[in-house]
């Protein structure tokens, strides 16, 4: 048995690891964080990073305590607890709101990006079917999602990531950062909202899988949860960095999109890359 990944399988699973994290919530959030904070978005950040990075990790640890294993952590407290906890979060993370909200946003970002709006529901029946295909491609074997993700999305993720934000830097939309739009402290609104992702709750859920493709990779026992304390600091690491990248990048808008979410981020991306998304180097014309 063996009993380390080596630095390429952990920076596989650790790119996969940050993959789910940030496809599932957190591409659209910190963007509206970031505008919406304006000049108090180091602050808000701060926030953001404890219940969105901190806790999440934390979430990680408590799963190595626990020996990998979500239900038993949560029957602590009480069997019957439980297994409605960690029903209510699988319910809550896939059906009735995470699945939803993910392919909503992904509809979302074509319309607004294209301009299109069809008529009826063939459409979006039409693209959720093709989406949740590709999805089944990843997740088909769930001893493999991780690395698959990490081999496939993960590179991609990256170079979008990282060229959005460096175009928002470089060529900001706005010359200076607008003012909060909210009146509470920057720290616990940005505290709020970071909790509010559920990164919490999908690192929970994420540590199992991950810990199916440690197994896979033919490691057994305490070297597991060495290997998955590793693989968190990658991928919570790279998620921290990509969420004060996409605020900044949101405070760089300065208030002159009016939008949120997938329509925010697109339309930013639009003004910064073109409507090719990357694929143009020249910058569209604004909106007046």
């Amino acid at each position: 048995m063996r009993k380390n990944l080596s630095p390429k399988e952990l920076l596989i699973m650790g790119g996969g690891l940050f993959s789910m994290h940030f496809g599932a919530i957190c591409l659209l959030y910190p963007v509206t964080w970031g505008n919406d904070a304006g000049s108090a978005v180091w602050s808000a950040y701060l926030g953001i990073f404890l219940s969105g990075i901190v806790l999440p990790f934390l979430g990680y640890v408590a799963l190595v305590k626990g020996r990998g294993n979500f239900l038993d952590i949560a029957r602590r407290a009480s069997p019957v607890f439980g297994l409605f906890f960690v029903a209510a979060t699988i319910l809550v993370l896939g059906p009735f709101f995470v699945v939803p909200r993910v392919t909503a946003a992904l509809w979302a970002a074509v319309l607004q990006l294209t301009g299109w709006r069809p008529v009826g529901k063939t459409a979006i029946l039409l693209f959720n079917g093709a989406f949740y295909a590709v999805i089944y491609v990843f997740v088909a074997s769930s001893g493999k999602v991780v690395e698959r993700i990490g081999r496939i999305l993960f590179p991609v993720l990256m170079a979008i990531v990282v060229s959005v934000i460096v175009q928002s830097i470089v060529a900001p939309l706005s010359p200076s950062w607008g003012k909060p739009s909210f009146g509470e402290n920057p720290v616990v609104h940005g505290f709020l909202a970071g909790y509010a992702a559920g990164d919490l709750q999908c690192a929970l859920l994420y540590g199992l899988v991950v810990v199916r493709g440690i197994h896979d990779a033919g490691i057994a026992g305490e070297d597991v949860n060495r290997n998955l304390i590793k693989i968190g600091v990658i991928g919570l690491g790279l998620l921290a960095l990509a969420h004060l990248g996409h605020m900044i990048a949101g405070a760089n808008i300065g208030g002159t999109i009016r939008l949120n979410l997938a329509a925010l981020y697109v339309q930013m991306v639009v003004e910064l890359w073109g409507r090719a998304a990357g694929s143009s180097w020249w910058r569209w014309p604004r909106p007046r």
